[in-house]
């Protein structure tokens, strides 16, 4: 068995200079760029209970990396890869229905909050406006999920949950407006694209042939 059988390289790790560290499910150790890491003797490599011996300064900087990026996965935050000072911390919804976050410089304290297309607010609204690139980057990075049933084509059926409830809708193309639309049993219908009553749905017709 491969390693990329064991760890899959979605799973994995790529530090800033480009060592790749991925962990083995058991738990037994970690594997950077192939090579494999025993846990319990890094553990006495980074406490000084040892000499690194093999552990080349590049693979001490991607090791460290790679247990920053654990905390921050850890403590649901994300880290600006640009400008690793910055981690950003999603917050949600507003009041306004607008994805907002905060971004916090880890170097000085300073912090601001910034809505997803609105300008910075905050101690880091400063000239550099790194902190407003930070949030835009993690924007970016973490773009809103399709809306179910946008890739809808005529002919298909879905079904769909909306408004709470769940059945199947035909799709097809309302020639009075010139768009497509989903059609329940009950006359009820739906714009696929972007129709914000639509909170689940699959297409049953045609079968998926993967």
């Amino acid at each position: 068995m491969t390693l990329k059988e064991i760890v899959p390289e979605s799973d994995g790790f790529t530090a800033s200079n480009g060592v790749a560290v991925q962990r083995v499910p058991n738990g037994a150790g970690l594997h950077l760029s192939g090579d494999p890491i025993h846990l319990d003797k890094l553990r006495s490599q980074l406490a000084g209970r040892e000499p690194y011996g093999n552990v080349s300064p590049a693979v001490e900087v991607a090791l460290r990396e790679f247990f920053r990026h654990e905390e921050d996965e850890r403590l649901g935050r994300w880290r600006w890869p640009e400008n690793p000072d910055y981690v950003v911390y999603p917050l949600g919804l507003d009041a306004d229905g607008f994805r907002y976050a905060r971004v916090l410089l880890e170097r000085t304290g300073a912090s601001g909050t910034w809505q997803e297309g609105q300008r910075p607010s905050g101690a880091l609204s400063h000239p550099d406006g790194l902190g407003i690139l930070a949030a835009m980057a993690f924007f970016d990075a973490h773009p809103e999920p399709e809306p179910a049933g946008h890739d809808a084509k005529v002919g298909e059926v879905w079904v769909l949950t909306a408004n709470g409830d769940t059945g199947p809708f035909l799709v097809v193309h309302d020639f009075v407006i010139g768009e497509d639309r989903f059609i329940g049993s009950n006359g009820t219908r739906f714009r696929p694209t972007d129709d914000e009553q639509i909170t689940d749905g699959h297409r049953i017709y045609p079968e998926d042939a993967s």
